[in-house]
């Protein structure tokens, strides 16, 4: 079961690098404020979390209105599909079964639908959304903190800096989240989760290499 705490399962949103490793220039500008990246066919990102497990992402192609990017596993024989719009808001799951979703699952994909990373960014940024887990409604409050040099696998990105914060509707739970989107690279590189209000399941990550036109 694949559960996603940033987006980009954006996710995920500028003329960048075309080899791998390569990250914007030296100055920190991140071309603020930033618009959501044009994604297009061929754009592929591969990124590690802190147990070693990787995962390819790649946009093959479009149908209507989405762009549809498969998630790709080392030694696993099926893809999963997820269909983004021009927001990089995430519409439509395609499970490795074939299972399509168009709304929230109740444990899996409950961000289908919502707008996670609200563009144009440009540091001192607010917004909050909201999400069910398990029947249960989450609170974030998102705010853009700064611009700043960040150094990943991939290489060294301009990145802006966001920070989410999780509240649980009507209890007492809340984390911290930090992610980092770098527009050379079209998405977010680097995932961080406070510990112990996270459980394990949320991973923190980053990018190990990509190619984006």
């Amino acid at each position: 079961m694949i559960r996603c705490y940033y987006p980009i399962c954006l996710g995920i949103g500028l003329s960048l690098a075309l080899a791998s490793g390569v990250g914007a220039s030296a100055a920190v500008d991140c071309g603020e404020p930033t618009p959501a990246p044009p994604w297009k066919i061929g754009d592929t990102w591969t990124t590690q979390d802190e147990q070693g497990e990787e995962r390819t992402e790649t946009l093959v192609g479009f149908e209507g209105w989405l762009a549809r990017l498969e998630y790709i596993y080392p030694n696993r024989k099926t893809n999963i599909a997820l269909f983004f719009d021009s927001d990089l808001v995430l519409r439509k799951v395609i499970k490795r079964d074939g299972t399509v979703l168009e709304r929230p699952g109740r444990s899996e994909w409950f961000y289908i639908g919502v707008k996670l990373i609200q563009f144009p960014l440009h540091a001192g940024k607010t917004w909050s959304v909201s999400y069910e887990l398990d029947g249960r409604k989450t609170q974030v409050g998102y705010r853009v903190l700064a611009c700043e040099r960040i150094s990943v696998v991939a290489g060294e990105f301009s990145a802006l800096k966001l920070e989410a914060t999780h509240t649980l509707v009507g209890g007492t739970w809340q984390g911290i989240a930090h992610e980092w989107f770098a527009p050379a690279a079209k998405r977010i590189v680097r995932g961080t989760y406070q510990r112990p209000n996270f459980s394990d399941r949320a991973r923190d990550w980053e990018i190990l290499r990509y190619r984006v036109k």
